[in-house]
């Protein structure tokens, strides 16, 4: 016990009351600590003088807080609880720490007489830890800390580039590489970048439509890091690591143009009315092969091991299709975890190729976003190092079932108390009627929210698990609305209809935004469907398109819509979708001339 007599401080504490059964390893870890005088992360028996594998680095900063003081006590509220948490753990191989060294740095001294003091200070104090030799873990303490601890990575020896990113209406990454030097000067100043970039088509062509080229002369707008979305890159050599953006003007504020901040907006809002939203995407892709097949169609990829190709018919929850990706599979969730992202279960879906990826149920919904968008990166770059191509489109084969984006949506007030929880047993609560009320009534004119590309509406078939009518059920499947099985504190929304292809900006702030309508305006939901929705008839008296075009000119015409993504942005949205229906509708395909250069 680092030179302490055990029997002697247990002793000292408990004096004649002392049984040696009734101590806790919790009671133990506190009496240790304070014979010693230093509490450690997880209580763990630390050499100072190292080697260290992981160094806990508390910084008890508090100085610009704008709302509510008391963030300085948060690195010690963390190694306080860290005392609690049991180190053994049924699916590790041995007890923590796991054969890894642990150091806890002395709490950085918060004794400063101006900001610039105390962030100079903070940086020499993590420069010291930031060189490669071990993990550093930061506890704070306000955000406001990040800047001089992105300051100290200007020693670290392995990242030489950063990815910063914005996304646009189709949730396409656009940016640039920066070098490493460049990237306190961002954190600092932000970085322009042309306002057409929020404006561009699917290819990256300009859509003059948007009102955002030369309407404003394709003037600059100002980029700004996203606070903790700096993420290292697995499996890049040299080392990057990736950031997102959010676009502001250059007096920097925020453009709701762009689909994350017009999100943020409106989660902001409910938070206002004392709402705290919490949701989760799930995500549906398939792994195919570079090569096209005899049809010139795109084929199952074959696996990793053993090179066995997927047959073409179902092969749901198939375990031998998941071991023979797993070394794809294995760095995905490595990669996942470098960046942050709670990744659960993967199975292997209903098509050949197909595999569905879950991501933990949080409490911060632009996170959940973010999650969802990095992920998609995330399994294309390393499918990519497998010599394989990962594809997000909804419906890529013919004859398969499509990709959907499921959304899992749930509600809670000030006091943590889920909205849509029973009030009484074999009730359903008001607040979740009315909020698939709204979800229903809303779905029709939002639909090219949910199913943006041409592509999309190929997966919107009848009996395809991809809901095509405005409809609701418990535990149904063939719905667009789920509501899944649970106990009531977790009870929540699924929302179904979303292709994989959509942007997940987009979709999250037209769902909340349609259950909030619900619930505002007390509107009714239907009746609730059993059984086969596919066979059943809905209310017709909502007004469903049928196809992209029809799409396009229901959300042109929506007031919901242009409501909830505000007027700038819906403008841009549909001429985007507009620009991209006349290339493919003017286009001549393939199946044109299959179908008709000899028959007519």
């Amino acid at each position: 016990m680092s030179g302490f007599d055990l029997s002697t401080i247990l002793y000292q504490h408990y004096r004649l009351n002392f049984n040696p059964e009734a101590i806790n390893r919790e009671t133990l870890v506190v009496i240790i600590m304070e014979d010693s005088g230093k509490k450690t992360f997880l209580g763990l028996e630390e050499d100072k003088n190292g080697p260290h594998d992981i160094v806990i680095l508390p910084i008890p900063y508090e100085m610009t807080t704008s709302y509510r003081e008391g963030t300085e006590f948060g690195p010690e509220a963390c190694i306080d609880a860290s005392l609690q948490i049991e180190l053994f753990d049924e699916l590790l191989d041995e007890e923590l720490p796991c054969g890894y060294k642990f150091f806890t740095s002395k709490p950085w001294n918060n004794k400063v007489n101006s900001l610039a003091e105390a962030l100079g200070s903070i940086e020499k104090f993590s420069s010291k830890w930031v060189n490669g030799k071990q993990f550093p873990i930061f506890l704070g303490g306000e955000h406001g800390m990040l800047l001089p601890i992105i300051r100290s990575l200007k020693k670290h020896p392995e990242i030489k580039s950063f990815d910063i990113v914005m996304h646009d209406c189709n949730a396409i990454g656009r940016g640039k590489i920066i070098r490493r030097h460049e990237l306190l000067k961002l954190y600092e100043s932000g970085r322009q970048f042309p306002l057409s970039l929020l404006g561009m088509d699917i290819t990256g062509e300009d859509v003059p439509d948007t009102g955002l080229i030369l309407e404003q002369g394709d003037g600059d707008i100002k980029a700004w890091p996203i606070s903790s979305s700096l993420k290292l890159i697995h499996n890049s050599k040299p080392p990057r690591g990736e950031l997102f953006m959010t676009m502001s003007d250059i007096e920097g504020n925020k453009l709701n143009i762009d689909p994350r901040n017009a999100l943020e907006t409106k989660v902001k809002s409910f938070e206002k009315d004392g709402i705290k939203l919490c949701g989760a995407f799930e995500l549906e892709f398939f792994l195919v092969s570079n090569n096209l097949d005899q049809y010139g169609k795109l084929q199952p990829a074959k696996s990793i091991i053993g090179k066995k190709r997927s047959h073409r018919k179902t092969d749901v929850y198939s375990v031998d299709n998941l071991h023979g990706m797993l070394p794809l599979l294995n760095d995905i969730y490595e990669a996942t975890s470098l960046a942050g992202i709670n990744a659960e279960t993967i199975i292997s879906e209903y098509a050949p190729g197909q595999y569905e990826l879950t991501l933990q149920h949080q409490n911060d919904l632009l996170k959940a976003a973010d999650d969802i968008i990095r992920l998609k990166r995330i399994i294309r770059s390393q499918a990519r190092n497998h010599g394989l191509t990962a594809c997000f489109m909804a419906k890529p084969m013919e004859n398969v079932s499509g990709s959907g984006m499921h959304f899992h949506i749930s509600m809670y007030d000030k006091k943590g108390a889920n909205l849509f929880a029973e009030k009484s047993k074999n009730t359903i609560n008001p607040n979740l009627l009315y909020a698939l009320g709204g979800l229903t009534k809303t779905m029709g004119e939002s639909m090219l929210v949910f199913a943006p590309h041409a592509n999309s509406w190929r997966r919107l078939v009848l009996g395809s698990y991809a809901p095509v009518t405005p409809n609701w059920g418990l535990d149904n499947r063939s719905v667009a609305f789920r509501i899944p099985s649970s106990n009531s504190k977790n009870r929540r929304i699924e929302h179904r209809v979303s292709g994989v292809d959509a942007n997940p900006y987009l979709v999250a702030l037209t769902v909340i935004s349609a259950m909030r309508y619900g619930m505002k305006n007390k509107v009714k939901a239907p009746p609730q469907t059993k059984g086969n929705a596919y066979e059943q008839k809905f209310n017709s008296k909502i007004k469903m398109p049928h196809d992209w075009s029809s799409a396009i000119l229901s959300a042109k015409k929506s007031k919901f819509l242009k409501e909830t993504l505000g007027p700038d942005l819906h403008k841009a949205f549909i001429a985007i979708k507009d620009m991209e229906y006349q290339k493919v509708a003017s286009t001549v395909s393939e199946l044109d001339i299959d179908l008709y250069l000899n028959a007519i």
